[in-house]
């Protein structure tokens, strides 16, 4: 099995079954294999854009055209070590309401369903969530140190991010802040 696919694949485990929905708070997942990155970010819709339900006016649908274009621009999303070569590759972003699509693939929450209960959001109430996958390919893979994730800097809603690398060097879980957004790889 390719090294990177079962990096993501550890990766991916942990977090999925800590995954809490909690507003201002994104999880990232960073593998790295030779001279390729692979990087996973989940959030809340509401963090990244300021709604979680189906756009509802123009206003949204720009505000979910405007997150989609920002995330795909990986990098304007990640700045690996300068002396590693690293260039952006395939990016890919999903949500329930990409495409301009309706149908609510979110899952319903009661009303304790937010971390401490302090939304108050009724039971029927639904929560979306973006994902988006970025790849980088490096020349220089040896001279790879951080990863300096700016997400902060497009999305001022992301307040922390939760991140777990896998790399040659080891495997690690730190959580990232506006004021402290390098990732030692």
């Amino acid at each position: 099995m390719n090294r990177t696919v079962c990096l993501a694949c550890c990766l991916a485990l942990p977090a999925a079954a800590a995954q809490v929905h909690e507003h201002g708070a994104a999880t990232l997942e960073v593998a790295v294999d030779g001279g390729t990155i692979t990087i996973a970010l989940e959030s809340p819709l509401d963090t990244l854009v300021g709604f979680e339900h189906a756009p509802r006016e123009e206003k949204q649908r720009a505000a979910l055209r405007k997150m989609e274009a920002s995330l795909r621009a990986g990098d304007r999303m990640f700045r690996p070590t300068a002396a590693a070569g690293c260039t952006a590759g395939e990016a890919k972003v999903e949500h329930p309401y990409a495409g301009g699509a309706a149908a609510r693939t979110a899952h319903a929450h009661g009303a304790d369903g937010h971390k401490n209960g302090k939304h108050g959001h009724g039971k029927d109430e639904q929560h979306a969530g973006a994902h988006a996958t970025w790849t980088f390919v490096c020349t220089s893979p040896q001279a790879l140190r951080e990863l300096e994730v700016l997400v902060f800097d497009a999305f001022p809603g992301v307040k922390r991010i939760r991140a777990q690398t896998a790399t040659p060097r080891g495997q690690a879980a730190v959580t990232l802040t506006p004021s402290r957004r390098r990732l030692a790889l």
